[in-house]
């Protein structure tokens, strides 16, 4: 961390409209493969919206791969089907991303890695799959489901907010 031009750098990325500053993520949790970079939170929201996902519960980071690093996707679902969730995981990152998928781990709901805030753990999920100890039942109390729901409800509204920023461009 140091200064320039006055801002302080803690390795957060964000960005800034109207003099309000948004932090959007961090920089560290950027993937790079084959040399482009992406942001993981733009593929979790894209896989947000496929049935049999739980919103807000999906992280994707990226693992070291033969020739570059490779990405994976760790979500909590309920469903069965397994493969054919699976697939459509992969597609539609494909398809709308041009991003191939190494690998898509299934876990329960509750099972990922939260601070007590109710955010999602990015580089602790990543180390768990790494070392192989990635939980495969849910373990959070009633009362981390409430503060889970209401950082859902806070994520939403700001990508609401940056969706709707989009148009007025």
């Amino acid at each position: 961390m140091g200064e320039k031009d006055g801002w302080l750098r803690t390795g957060d990325l964000g960005y800034m409209i109207d003099g309000e500053v948004y932090v959007s993520g961090r920089l560290k949790d950027i993937l790079i493969v084959n040399g482009r970079n992406y942001y993981p939170q733009a593929i979790e929201w894209l896989l947000d919206d496929l049935p049999g996902l739980r919103k807000g519960s999906t992280v994707v980071f990226s693992r070291p791969g033969r020739s570059s690093e490779e990405v994976v996707v760790v979500t909590e679902t309920r469903e069965s089907d397994l493969e054919a969730l699976r697939t459509a995981i992969v597609a539609k990152v494909n398809d709308q991303m041009q991003l191939a998928v190494a690998d898509v781990a299934f876990i329960a709901p509750g099972a990922l890695p939260k601070t007590s805030s109710g955010k999602l753990q990015r580089r602790k999920t990543r180390d768990l799959y790494l070392a192989g100890k990635l939980a495969k039942a849910g373990t959070r109390p009633s009362s981390m489901r409430i503060l889970a729901a209401r950082h859902a409800a806070v994520a939403l509204v700001g990508r609401a907010r940056h969706i709707a920023r989009g148009w007025f461009r």
